[in-house]
């Protein structure tokens, strides 16, 4: 388990810091040109302000953020502009939860939080090297919109066309990286 503090987001962002290990790194695909799909489970520990980003998907913007026991919302940037939905009753605190989501190239886009279906919308936004940030909205570079939390990363997988391309169980690091059992270099690293 990875437990990320408050200020001390992660990243999935190989490209940052293997640049030219893939072809086509894990995070060059989280795009609305290609078939992905990636799960994470994770628990929210304590939040700081009035939202916590659980996720955030850079520079496109897209982002699972929990405001209160009641009440969460997930932003998507698709071709078209921005999609948001409430998310009402579903994440608490101190509580395990997964989150899936799919994409099929230039068609739909689809967030699942513990099973259900909370937003399936068309044509997930493209950028060439987009970065998922945990625990945070921003970079910590940026001096707004970061929405910290405390939170535990339990596992992320990401597959491409079926084919998985990143394992990260949280259990051996080096260098502050997650190590990636898939052996595809798709590190999730502190920031």
């Amino acid at each position: 388990m990875l437990s990320i503090n408050n200020k001390e987001p992660w990243a999935f962002w190989p490209t940052r810091i293997c640049n030219g290990f893939s072809p086509l790194a894990g995070n060059q695909l989280i795009s609305g040109r290609y078939n992905f799909e990636f799960s994470l489970d994770f628990t929210i520990r304590k939040t700081y302000g009035l939202k916590s980003t659980i996720f955030s998907i850079l520079p496109i913007y897209t982002c699972l953020n929990y405001y209160n026991e009641h009440m969460s919302n997930i932003d998507v940037h698709t071709k078209k502009g921005r999609d948001w939905r409430e998310i009402k009753d579903t994440i608490f605190i101190n509580k395990k939860h997964n989150v899936t989501v799919k994409n099929l190239a230039n068609s739909t886009f689809t967030v699942c939080i513990d099973n259900e279906v909370v937003i399936e919308t068309q044509q997930f936004s493209h950028v060439t090297d987009p970065q998922m940030i945990f625990g945070a909205t921003n970079l910590p570079w940026h001096h707004d919109n970061h929405n910290y939390c405390d939170i535990d990363l339990h596992e992320f997988k990401m597959f491409h066309d079926d084919t998985l391309i990143a394992y990260n169980r949280f259990n051996k690091y080096f260098y502050d990286k997650s190590f990636d059992i898939s052996n595809n270099c798709n590190f999730i690293h502190k920031i």
